[in-house]
């Protein structure tokens, strides 16, 4: 649904909205959802939604890695073409907890908001295909690096994932560039590093 400018509805009024609607006793937001409501704007959506929560401190040991194995498969679907993302039913049917969805409204959709209010249909030019296929690239390699031990590697990944997502929904193509550019940039950092620390481990003497 977009707005009478035919530009996407607001992600975060309509995270909340349903995040209401999950309050007590009411149906819990599902990821499946999540990704139902990304078929309208294809993958942006999800990448943003699923960015969200790696950004503040409330998830359980391991799920950013998860998340990062998500952004992985995800990127992967849209690098190959994919206009509408794909979860197996098993993961569709994961669910927000409570006291998640309390903190994602109250801490984490402002973030998600500002972002939003700050983004729009700029450099529309150079949102082409390739390019959101360059950027879904991007977005699989950051998610491999969640999925790595390396410390302080989930949020600053996550962060660019949700540059990107935001991006893709308001085809903000200074988004997309620099999620996807500092995102490589990262990459090859940590690339290098890891050649570094091998090079200097196979060069040291073994007594």
């Amino acid at each position: 649904m977009a707005d009478a400018g035919d530009r996407p509805a607001s992600v975060a009024e309509r995270l909340r909205r349903r995040l209401k609607e999950a309050g007590p006793g009411g149906p819990p937001l599902t990821l499946g959802e999540v990704v139902d409501l990304s078929r309208e704007h294809g993958f942006g959506l999800l990448f943003a939604a699923l960015a969200l929560p790696t950004l503040v401190p409330v998830l359980p040991p391991g799920t950013a890695a998860f998340i990062g194995l998500l952004f992985a498969g995800l990127g992967l679907q849209r690098v190959f073409g994919l206009q509408h993302p794909w979860l197996p039913a098993r993961l569709r049917r994961l669910t927000l907890s409570p006291q998640a969805a309390r903190f994602m409204d109250e801490r984490v959709i402002p973030i998600l908001a500002r972002f939003e209010r700050s983004s729009r249909g700029r450099l529309g030019l150079v949102a082409t295909e390739p390019l959101f296929r360059a950027a879904a690239l991007s977005v699989t390699l950051l998610g491999l690096l969640m999925v790595t031990p390396l410390p302080f590697f989930n949020t600053l990944p996550a962060l660019l994932v949700l540059m990107v997502g935001i991006g893709f929904l308001r085809r903000d193509g200074v988004y997309i560039l620099l999620g996807m550019a500092v995102g490589y940039l990262l990459v090859a950092v940590v690339v290098g590093l890891l050649a570094a620390g091998l090079l200097a481990i196979s060069s040291t003497p073994w007594r």
